[in-house]
């Protein structure tokens, strides 16, 4: 900042982190993100080439592709277990391990989509059994990976059109 220029890897973590945070893509952030698409596009760091390849992303790149892919997939690995797996991947010089790591990342995603997948079905039915008139939702049960819960929360809000508390 103080030299008036940053990396292009710089502008490449700033982009996802801007955009999977879900940071208004306004003045300044939105600078940040364009030019970190850019970079995004030609990154040389293996971790990154490595998550754009599980995820399917090749050529110019979109906010979208962070939002739907790229962010996803790193926050997958906090919600399911340490994040470290994904500040390593985000890191790693070795293509190999990186690619290694990216696919383990990969694997986490679709696990974190079972799990939304099954905790929405349970909760749907919770809520068509037992709260279907309050205008309120607070759901729990045990078992729920705490995770993924602030996901399905969100999915009741959008279906139900009411604050949803999940526990």
């Amino acid at each position: 900042a103080l030299t008036g220029r940053l990396s292009d890897e710089i502008l490449s973590l700033a982009s996802i982190g801007t955009v999977a945070d879900l940071v208004p893509i306004i003045g300044e952030n939105r600078n940040l993100v364009k030019e970190g698409l850019v970079t995004l596009k030609q990154t040389k760091l293996p971790g990154l080439m490595a998550l754009k390849n599980a995820g399917k992303l090749q050529g110019d790149l979109t906010s979208e592709d962070i939002g739907f892919v790229i962010g996803p997939r790193l926050n997958a690995v906090g919600r399911l277990q340490d994040a470290s797996l994904a500040v390593d991947l985000l890191l790693e010089e070795d293509p190999v391990l990186a690619s290694e790591m990216a696919m383990e990342v990969e694997k986490l995603n679709q696990e974190r989509q079972k799990l939304v997948q099954q905790i929405t079905s349970e909760a749907i039915e919770l809520v068509e059994s037992e709260y279907k008139d309050d205008h309120v939702l607070v759901i729990a049960k045990e078992d729920w990976n705490p995770g993924v819960l602030g996901i399905v929360a969100s999915r009741l809000l959008n279906q139900y059109h009411r604050p949803t508390i999940m526990l």
